[in-house]
């Protein structure tokens, strides 16, 4: 099996898209700017080559319609990183991850899986990995359990390693943190394959060592050590902690973590400073602030006897946005997804109601301006689901104005135009028809996104190179009368013989010389 082959079967993923990014300069973070588009189709043999050669990247969905996943990604997006010491941590935390350097600088950790495996397990376990070291908050790939395939939506890829294979900057560890050939890196990441009952029974990271009852970020800390610029907050929260486990005895427990965690210990005076202050209202955990933040996982925590208490809380993964007109926009929250329409998107209260009907829960209300502040983030990064122009509104507009003018119950005399049919004059390489026709056939046909919209229907009919009030005479066979209307004109389309069930009207008799819209 060739190399490119290999790499294939080892990032299957989606069938029906694909990832495409282009890449921009590189920020004041050191973070490289880059436009993501998703793509139809699946990677195939060819891509994955002209990826590997340097000529074009691409990335995995790792999501597949089926809601099941061959591999998942924790994306570390910490600047400057370590790969070195945390690619050590792993190896002493035996997780099945695999390091790549990512195009920035930072790190993608893979898991590669033997069997397909449901979207929510995989989720699972690298969001309980990622708060184990300290990388909690990181982007988790699938970032969806579930895609609506049927509304558009294709999950959010992941830009695979290896791009320009024989010079490149995304490359994996060995264990002593050297890079790996391409080779080297397809012989370890297939060997360090798991199955779906490790993925799902496996305590990566869970020790007895006395607080497993507490928030899994306090239990990791006290266990990895706190320097100087957290210590403060960490023992403040550590005298949460034992005021709930040992109401008794809280203080003296209190000070043998200040000894065991604390690189130096927090002074006497210092530590006592805090038990007074805790001794006045019981407080709660600190769980946004850092030192807590790094290794904090909310579900697991909500489960511990010591924990927090459980509630709503708002935790956006991911935004992608469908390239249709108008736009959908599809947000992930804790790997499920709510459709979005622009507006419920820039409103929070809309984006609240919506969260309900489709998803049965009640996020709080944040503020305008921080919504906004937090929106113009995701969009940074926000997946573009590319689209065909037949899936566009103006698409399907233009296809249903083209059956219309072309279709088998078209005018076989100009006459026919005020009963609301098209008429083509082959001398002019014209066609004439009335509005108010064009206007019952669409909505027959139930595309009534324009109905009672003259205005934007007459915008759409000029991007088509229609042109308004023209003038169509003909002479009347019955009365020998010569007539005229206005109506609109368009060019010739290519003929198409479309079948359609459309009922017209009858033929009413014109009296007028001349009638208008």
């Amino acid at each position: 099996m060739s190399n490119s082959e290999r790499f294939r079967q080892l990032f299957l993923g989606s069938s029906i898209a694909h990832g495409h990014t282009t890449l921009g300069p590189r920020g004041r973070n050191g973070k490289q700017e880059a436009v993501s588009r998703v793509r139809k189709g699946a990677l195939d043999n060819e891509m994955i080559q002209s990826h590997l050669d340097g000529v074009s990247g691409i990335g995995a969905i790792p999501i597949d319609v089926d809601n099941l996943c061959s591999f998942g990604v924790i994306d570390i997006d910490t600047y400057p990183l370590d790969l070195v010491k945390l690619n050590k941590k792993l190896q002493q935390l035996k997780m099945p991850l695999t390091i790549c350097r990512s195009k920035s600088g930072g790190a993608h950790l893979y898991v590669f899986l033997n069997e397909r495996t449901e979207a929510t397990l995989v989720r699972e376990a690298l969001e309980e990995m990622a708060s184990i070291l300290g990388h909690a908050g990181a982007e988790i790939f699938p970032k969806q359990t579930r895609i609506q395939v049927d509304r558009g939506e294709t999950g959010n890829f992941i830009n695979l390693p290896y791009f320009n294979h024989s010079e490149t900057m995304r490359y994996g560890l060995d264990k002593d943190g050297e890079a790996l050939t391409l080779r080297d890196f397809l012989d370890q990441a297939e060997s360090s394959k798991v199955n779906k009952h490790t993925l799902m029974h496996q305590d990566f990271g869970v020790f007895e060592d006395g607080f497993s009852d507490c928030p899994p970020c306090m239990q990791s800390l006290i266990r990895e050590g706190v320097g100087e610029g957290n210590r403060n907050t960490f023992m403040f929260n550590a005298c949460t902690q034992e005021k709930k486990r040992n109401p008794d005895k809280w203080k003296k427990e209190v000070e043998k973590i200040n000894i065991q965690a604390c690189t130096p210990p927090l002074s006497s005076r210092e530590l006592l400073q805090l038990q007074k202050q805790q001794e006045k209202k019981d407080y709660q955990y600190q769980c946004n602030q850092h030192p807590l933040k790094a290794f904090c996982n909310r579900e697991i925590c909500k489960k511990r006897k010591h924990g927090i208490d459980g509630g709503p809380v708002l935790t956006i993964n991911g935004l992608s946005v469908l390239e249709s007109d108008p736009r959908v926009w599809f947000v992930s929250i804790d790997g499920r997804t709510v459709e979005l329409s622009t507006e419920q998107l820039q409103v929070p209260l809309q984006f609240q109601r919506a969260c309900m009907e489709q998803l049965h829960f009640m996020p709080p209300i944040p503020k305008q301006a921080d919504w906004t502040n937090a929106l113009n983030t995701l969009m940074q990064t926000a997946s573009v689901i590319e689209v065909s122009e037949e899936d566009t509104e103006r698409g399907q507009f233009k296809d249903f104005v083209i059956e219309y003018c072309t279709g088998r119950l078209t005018a076989q005399d100009p006459s026919e135009v005020t009963i609301g049919k098209a008429w083509t004059d082959e001398d002019q390489n014209v066609i004439y028809f009335k509005p108010e026709g064009l206007e019952r056939f669409l909505e027959q046909k139930g595309f009534v996104k324009y109905k009672n919209k003259r205005g934007i229907l007459m915008t759409r009919l000029s991007e088509l190179g229609g042109e308004k009030s023209a003038r169509l005479s003909w002479k009347d066979t019955y009365t020998g009368k010569k007539m005229r209307v206005r109506c609109w004109k368009m060019p010739m389309f290519e003929e198409q013989e479309v079948p359609t069930e459309v009922e017209l009207p009858t033929k009413e008799k014109v009296t007028n010389d001349d009638i208008p819209f």
